[in-house]
């Protein structure tokens, strides 16, 4: 778990010794899936919520009106999309235990990151920047 939350916290660039390391997000947005498939991304809603990363708990937390925990199990897998963003993917639990994805985007040549939050019937991400964040 120790190595996940190592890569996890490469990727973001942040010093390996931190404990934990938390942003600021600037928006986020959200679809529902349908019988069709999934709908459209809702506009971006302007929010300032905490994004914290807790290497020694093992868990991401999101301190909004309504805190969100999340516990990462796994790396799922990493590498580039079609734009040339680097991504990695986890599996994890949220507070009530459901399973979800969790997907850390990180925007090419940009210092602009989203957290995507994926379950079977819904989605939702927070856009975070490198600038917008604070040392716990």
């Amino acid at each position: 778990m120790k190595r996940l939350f190592t890569v996890l916290l490469f990727a973001l660039n942040i010093i390996s010794y931190a404990q934990s390391r938390s942003f600021q997000s600037t928006s986020y947005a959200y679809k529902s899936k349908t019988n069709k498939g999934w709908g459209q991304w809702s506009k971006k809603i302007q929010t300032k919520v905490l994004i914290t990363i807790d290497e020694k708990n093992e868990e991401l937390r999101i301190d909004s009106d309504i805190p969100q925990r999340y516990t990462i199990q796994s790396v799922i897998d990493q590498g580039y999309n079609s734009k040339n963003n680097k991504y990695i993917r986890f599996s994890g639990l949220d507070k009530d235990l459901r399973p979800c994805t969790i997907m850390l985007m990180f925007s090419n040549g940009k210092n602009s990151h989203q957290i995507y939050f994926i379950y079977n019937d819904f989605k939702f991400y927070y856009n975070f920047f490198d600038n917008a964040n604070f040392s716990n």
